[in-house]
């Protein structure tokens, strides 16, 4: 429950109402364990895992409390991640570019889930949208994945759109090598210079 209740402690007001509205929705009817043990979470008498395994199963040590406990966690991550979440709203520029990110792994995983089904049409204008989307931010390690997913797709009937994704990925390869080493270059100055900041520093 370590894991739980330190997730739950950095949320706030508005994400916790959130949560509840997003686990209510998996079980609008009938039995919802998910939310009973979010709300045993919630109690303030700080119950221990042993007791809210008993409660919710009539046994301290219950092979489904744990299973049940996981659930909760994944979805507690889920809710964060949703761009539905009310503190997604109002992004500062570093909340922006993360959420973007997000966003666009997000993107990877429909696509995937597309293709699984043989909507390939569909598979493709994502991709293509998160292609554009990656380039727009300046994102060439996400670049290069959904040029990777291109390069499958043209590899069968699409040689000269083969050819250029295969360009293309080579051109993001070299401008995420060069973002690699700029960083690099960044933290090393930085840490050199803070060392010798704190070298200089007058004892008292």
């Amino acid at each position: 429950m370590d894991k739980i209740k330190a997730l739950y402690s950095t949320l706030k007001p508005p994400e916790r109402k959130f949560l509840i509205t997003y686990l209510t929705a998996f079980h609008p009817k009938g039995e919802n364990k998910t939310l009973e043990l979010f709300e045993l979470v919630e109690d303030p008498a700080n119950l221990s895992a042993e007791k809210m395994s008993e409660i919710l199963y009539n046994d301290s040590r219950s092979k489904a409390f744990i299973m049940l406990k996981s659930r909760l966690y994944d979805k507690m991550l889920e809710s964060l991640m949703l761009s539905t979440n009310p503190t997604n709203a109002a992004k500062d520029t570093m909340k922006e570019q993360g959420f973007e990110r997000t966003e666009l792994r997000k993107m990877l995983v429909y696509n995937f889930l597309l293709r699984h089904r043989g909507l390939l049409p569909q598979a493709h204008e994502i991709c293509l949208k998160g292609l554009k989307i990656s380039r727009e931010f300046e994102y060439p390690d996400i670049e290069l994945d959904f040029l990777g997913t291109l390069r499958t797709h043209y590899a069968r009937n699409h040689s000269d759109k083969y050819e250029q994704v295969i360009h293309e990925m080579d051109d993001a390869f070299k401008r995420y090598e060069l973002d690699m080493i700029t960083s690099n270059t960044w933290n090393y100055y930085r840490n050199e210079f803070s060392m010798r900041s704190s070298e200089e520093e007058p004892k008292r």
